[in-house]
């Protein structure tokens, strides 16, 4: 068996290395574990592939949806005794995505070819993530690819029902604006066309759309594609991200969604068997906004230093005092994986609270201006008929 070295530390916090045998270095790490060390670093694992595969560029549009049914069934197949080809096979045979029965296909063949799951993935990087990746490499190194595949099958479903819960607390206030969007001129052309007449309506409406498209598309189409052209930069990107997280309560919602995927995603690729020098960077790049990525990375250095996930994400400034104490915890205990999913909990919760609480504040605003407008109308119309009768 090959030899791993290690670097870990003890329940006291103090540093300490060795070297071990072992199947593989996950082994390593859940030996280290059982002796109740939490794990700095193994030098030979290699959790992230460094290698060049050429990107599919026609594998796009998948959705994560589809992602979940892929990663759950794929874990089932493997666990009930298919082999990988196997149940590629089926998955292609029975996926009515073209997309991604394409894709399926194309990781079939490069698997038949004796190539590693993992870097067939790789080929698809607007379908597989890096952490999905991470995960797929740990799961083929320690020889559990059905575990660590339900794993991540149920990380991408906490991560589909995080959507969900935004996209149905968000319902109300977009179709509010949607019908004072559609609503509204509606009724101003209705009350037109019966005080002044249909030639008066369409003259209205020409004018309305006239203007609409010179005052309200024009600029917000050029602003949209000059922020996308900014956005597509480095710095650009970054920019827009701090931004986002300075708008009056917005960002403080997006902070804390970013922070939920940040731990959830760094306790998957802990308890995948991924180091955490290696393990901080990828679920860093989760959190879907650079400038706050960037921010909890500043810590990095530090980690590699053999310092502690506690204080890596202390010196980002991002992370509260409770969860910097939830860590440790975590640290002392060697129960780190637990430990994150309860942080990753704690910041669903949080964030489906303050999303939820926003909707409420906007929803009686939006009925508010809506009632405000139909009264405008009611009194517009009333006004234009009594002046048509002569009174």
């Amino acid at each position: 068996m090959p030899t791993y070295t290690y670097e870990a530390r003890d329940p006291g916090g103090h540093l300490v290395s060795g070297a071990m045998e072992a199947a593989s270095s996950s082994a390593a790490m859940a030996a280290i574990r059982n002796a109740g060390y939490l794990v700095v670093r193994v030098t030979q694992e290699t959790a992230v592939p460094t290698g060049r595969v050429t990107a599919e560029p026609w594998a796009r549009g998948i959705g994560i949806g589809t992602m979940v049914i892929f990663y759950r069934e794929l874990a089932t197949m493997i666990s009930s005794g298919m082999t990988l080809v196997q149940g590629l096979d089926v998955l292609e045979r029975n996926q009515p995505n073209a997309v991604m029965r394409r894709v399926i296909r194309e990781l079939s063949r490069g698997v038949q070819q004796g190539r590693p799951l993992s870097e067939q993935m790789r080929r698809f990087p607007s379908v597989f993530s890096p952490l999905g990746v991470a995960i797929v490499v740990a799961a083929e190194q320690s020889g559990k690819l059905d575990d660590l595949l339900g794993m991540l099958a149920r990380y991408t479903e906490q991560e589909h029902e995080t959507r969900q819960m935004i996209r149905r607390e968000t319902f109300y206030p977009k179709l509010l604006l949607v019908a004072l969007l559609t609503i509204v001129p509606g009724g101003l052309l209705i009350a037109t066309a019966f005080t002044q007449g249909a030639g008066a309506a369409l003259g209205t409406l020409a004018v309305g759309v006239m203007w609409f498209a010179l005052a309200v598309v024009l600029p917000l189409t050029l602003l949209y594609f000059a922020v996308r052209s900014f956005g597509h930069t480095t710095s650009g990107r970054e920019t827009l991200d701090r931004i986002k997280l300075s708008l009056p309560l917005l960002g403080k919602n997006l902070r804390k969604l970013g922070l939920s995927k940040f731990a959830r995603a760094l306790s998957a690729l802990y308890a995948a068997g991924i180091p955490l020098p290696s393990a901080l960077p990828l679920a860093a790049d989760t959190t879907g906004n650079v400038a706050l990525g960037k921010a909890l990375l500043a810590g990095a250095a530090h980690l590699n230093a053999g310092g502690t996930l506690s204080e890596a994400l202390a010196v980002s400034g991002q992370i509260p005092g409770l969860v910097i104490s939830m860590v440790t915890t975590g640290e002392q205990t060697g129960k780190m994986d637990t430990t994150l999913d309860k942080v990753a909990e704690y910041y669903e919760s949080e964030a489906g609270t303050a999303i939820k609480q926003l909707a409420m504040t906007i929803t009686p605003i939006a009925v508010i201006i809506a009632g405000i407008v139909v009264c405008i109308i009611a009194i517009r119309f009333y006004l234009g008929y009594f002046q048509g009768m002569g009174l």
